[in-house]
């Protein structure tokens, strides 16, 4: 185990506080749809939390979000492709240089390697010697991933290597889809985040934790929203009835949900519009069942958008309504993050009342909950507020914003992790 240097810091006042350092990894970086891990980094550096951003791969995307820009962490990349000469011969020079300086931590890396049996975390292994020599240099208090699937096991590993603890956040992929060493990656974490207090009592039942891991598994409802990028505006747009979809397209989204709703509200007779933002692999079925229920006048697909240009879209809308399911594969949404942008810029919310969403909708003045896959119920929803007067439209508009500002704010949610972690890590 390697000794950590501590940072001392004082306030105003002269007392002594501890300057956490943060080790963040990242899987793809700069992503367009993980907005919200920016934000979380965003809101750390509002702290005055110092750290930096270790990223496994480079996005190679030209769209990119507008919140890098805000980033003043230092990012350092994996190496991309190991056989190219200009990065063997770097690695090898890092490896040497470990060996040199810190020959335990280079065996600890061996051992790991002859222990795993994941060839993308081999890879990732070979790969960590110049950021191994970084986390031992650089004095960090915790390596954090928000993810717990391949990044947590990687942080994991370099926890045993350097000693330094580590913490994760579960999405609910990494547990009802692809769930892997979930149980040892809490066991031996410092800290664990979960979004509902279902999925934390899943976890608790499924893996037969302990005392003392039930204890570090907090609950965090939200990654933190822009509240001075998303909030409500009076902007001129259009006077019809404005549905609004922000998320990706895939089977969980629902987004096939909706359409059969707006089938049944042109039915009625309602005037509306219905956009939907995003990017997926649903896109082409999804046009082709806009065609099949006739409503290319009605319903467009906007295609992804950079991340600046939402919250127009939602303030020129009337209703966010995203009416997830558990797909085929048993993935689905807690408390998608869009839906907290449509909060906090004054929009009804409708949702499918999955994965603890109930916990979050008895919070939020304005978010309406529907069985999953009941297209019948979620058209009575939007039928229902379509028909709500100005006046009740305006009051709980105001309230959802006031709600975001208070609960779902970057600044609100990086207080809250950085108060866990201090906790936790007795700092």
């Amino acid at each position: 185990m390697i000794e950590m240097a501590t940072a001392r810091c004082y306030n105003a006042d002269g007392k002594f506080f501890h300057a956490m350092k943060i080790a963040y990894f990242i899987g793809i970086y700069p992503l367009l749809t993980e907005t919200f891990i920016l934000n979380e980094i965003i809101g750390f550096q509002l702290q005055n939390i110092s750290g930096e951003i270790f990223c496994l791969y480079k996005n190679k995307s030209k769209i990119l979000p507008s919140q890098i820009k805000k980033l003043t962490w230092r990012v350092q990349f994996f190496a991309s492709k190991i056989l190219v000469k200009r990065t063997f011969f770097s690695l090898m020079g890092a490896w040497t240089l470990l060996f040199f300086r810190q020959p335990k931590v280079a065996f600890c890396v061996l051992a790991e390697l002859i222990k795993c049996k994941d060839i993308n975390l081999m890879r990732l292994l070979i790969k960590s010697a110049p950021i191994s020599l970084r986390l031992i240099s650089g004095s960090f208090d915790v390596l954090y991933t928000h993810f717990g699937g391949q990044q947590a096991e990687l942080v994991r590993v370099l926890s045993n290597i350097t000693g330094i603890p580590y913490g994760f956040s579960f999405e609910e992929e990494e547990i009802f889809v692809s769930p892997s060493n979930i149980g040892n990656k809490i066991h031996q974490a410092t800290f664990v985040f979960t979004r509902t207090k279902s999925i934390r009592n899943f976890l608790i039942n499924t893996y037969n934790l302990c005392v003392s891991d039930k204890r570090k598994i907090h609950i965090l409802y939200t990654v933190g929203v822009d509240t001075k990028l998303f909030k409500p505006r009076k902007v001129k747009g259009n006077r019809v009835f404005t549905i609004i979809l922000v998320g990706r397209l895939e089977e969980m989204k629902g987004v096939h949900i909706l359409l059969q709703a707006c089938s049944r509200l042109r039915d009625t007779g309602l005037k509306f519009r219905c956009i939907i933002v995003g990017s997926g692999s649903w896109r082409s079925k999804l046009k082709t069942r806009i065609n099949k229920l006739h409503l290319r006048s009605l319903v467009r697909l906007y295609g992804a958008r950079n991340h600046d240009a939402v919250p127009y879209l939602l303030n020129t809308s009337n209703v966010f309504v995203l009416p997830s399911i558990i797909d085929r594969t048993g993935n689905r949404d807690a408390f998608p993050y869009a839906a907290q942008e449509a909060i906090a810029s004054g929009l009804p919310v409708i949702t499918s009342d999955i994965s603890g969403v109930a916990e979050i909708a008895k919070k939020s003045p304005f978010m309406v909950l529907v069985e999953p896959g009941n297209i019948d119920q979620l058209a009575e929803k939007i039928l229902f507020i379509a028909m709500l007067n100005r006046f009740s439209c305006m009051k709980f508009c105001k309230d959802n914003a006031r709600f975001a500002r208070e609960r779902l704010s970057i600044e609100y949610n990086s207080q809250t992790i950085v108060r866990f972690m201090q906790n936790e890590l007795r700092l």
